[in-house]
């Protein structure tokens, strides 16, 4: 076996430090790039242009988009395929295939078929959240991950929620928010097909879904339906519970305990539960900013090239000139008085993207968990968070960011006897 000469040693280890140097200068133009792209995207918040972009059309008469609506919402989406292994309307660019999973999604969100009503999903979710506050001290954030997400799995999959153990459901809501974060973050995407533990966790409850599937894959129906819910019922009940004055919270409650006492029959007036329900989607999008990949030419001697715009859903629901005095207030009695305030809201987004949910359910939903946690706690239990992390009564929004909560905890009160 022959040795390299000192020369050939030499060059042997320049080499593999220029090739190490190579890749260092690639990996740092990938990061500038991929800021360079987050720098570049433009956010629009005013009515109209909204709308447009929520419909995939363009930006006005003088930017259409010539990309086909479907494709603009799949491009900034493609991330969430490697992520979470999903093949569903929010992914795909085939009209076919989206329109039948909206189809399928919305059949399951009709309440009135198949084994859980509204008012046995009331009976269960007060069951949940009795079990669940079995502490002196509860993370709140795991609290309503995990009563959400076992609801999610009833409806859709028509799984009993007390065969998922609290343990399950809290892995499975930490796991969708580490990935989501993750693949958002600058650096190479987590892949689905490595999260095994994920995987044996979701086979455990429905073993005839395969996850590495696209097509069987749970999270296709779970991810659009777990993301539109928990973080708005978790503020909903902070606001409702916590941060408003006694007499605002002791008129909210009793509206909720109505609904949560006759989901099915019953009948909303002015201030009613549904009302506080949209006014937690108002001031608290499940999506804060929805992105559509354009390919806009401004004139015809202008080559067309494809730009990331945003539309700022949490900022248009903030408008003043639309959402009246103190749009960044949470206060359920504006919706008596802007003008039609349902056409308005765009949480669920626009046509023809309309979420399923959009019609009944995901108000309805939300109302009623954030009824069974106000049941649940009463006047038994505080909300304990690091000082500044909630705002004052009366002072602005709460955070909008999926980690902001994450430390706040319920503490059980002792008793006076």
């Amino acid at each position: 076996m022959s040795v390299p000469s000192p020369t050939g040693a030499v060059l042997i280890s320049l080499a593999i430090l220029l090739l190490l140097f190579g890749l260092l200068i690639w990996h740092s133009h990938l990061l500038h790039a991929k800021k360079c792209q987050k720098a570049a995207v433009k956010f629009f918040s005013d009515e109209p242009t909204v709308r447009r972009i929520l419909s995939g059309t363009g930006l006005d008469d003088d930017n259409i988009n010539m990309r086909p609506p479907l494709k603009s919402r799949a491009i900034p989406n493609a991330r969430l395929i490697d992520t979470f292994g999903i093949d569903n309307a929010f992914t795909t660019s085939a009209e076919k295939h989206k329109t039948k999973f909206k189809t399928q999604t919305t059949l399951l969100l009709n309440r009135q078929k198949g084994d859980f009503g509204w008012d046995r999903l009331r009976d269960e979710a007060r069951k949940l959240v009795q079990d669940d506050l079995n502490e002196h001290t509860v993370p709140l954030v795991p609290l309503v991950q995990t009563v959400t997400l076992r609801l999610t799995f009833a409806v859709l999959f028509n799984v009993d929620p007390q065969t998922i153990t609290h343990e399950k459901a809290s892995f499975i809501g930490h796991e969708i928010n580490r990935l989501w974060l993750a693949s958002k973050a600058s650096g190479s995407a987590p892949k689905w097909a490595k999260q095994r533990k994920f995987h044996d966790t979701l086979l455990s409850i429905l073993p005839n879904h395969n996850p590495l599937d696209r097509t069987q894959n749970p999270l296709n129906l779970i991810l659009p339906a777990y993301e539109t819910l928990w973080r708005v019922i978790l503020r909903c009940f902070i606001e409702v519970v916590y941060l408003c004055t006694d007499t605002d919270s002791c008129i909210w409650r009793k509206e909720l305990q109505c609904f949560f006492d006759n989901p099915t029959t019953y009948e909303p007036d002015e201030l009613s539960a549904l009302v506080i329900a949209k006014e937690a989607l108002r001031l608290y999008p499940p999506t804060r900013r929805v992105y559509r990949n354009f390919l806009i030419s401004p004139s015809p001697t202008t080559p067309r090239k494809g730009e990331l715009i945003a539309a700022d859903i949490e900022a248009y629901h903030r408008d003043p000139s639309i959402w009246g005095s103190e749009p960044k207030t949470f206060r359920p009695s504006r919706w008596s008085t802007v003008n039609m305030p349902n056409d308005r809201l765009l949480a669920f987004g626009a046509k023809p993207f309309l979420c399923p949910a959009y019609n009944d359910f995901g108000v309805k939903m939300i109302a009623l968990l954030t009824a069974a946690l106000a049941e649940g706690v009463g006047k038994d239990w505080a909300l304990e968070g690091k000082k500044g992390v909630l705002p004052e009564p009366g002072q602005g929004p709460m955070e909008g960011g999926r980690t902001a909560y994450e430390d706040c905890i319920l503490r059980k009160r002792k008793s006076c006897c």
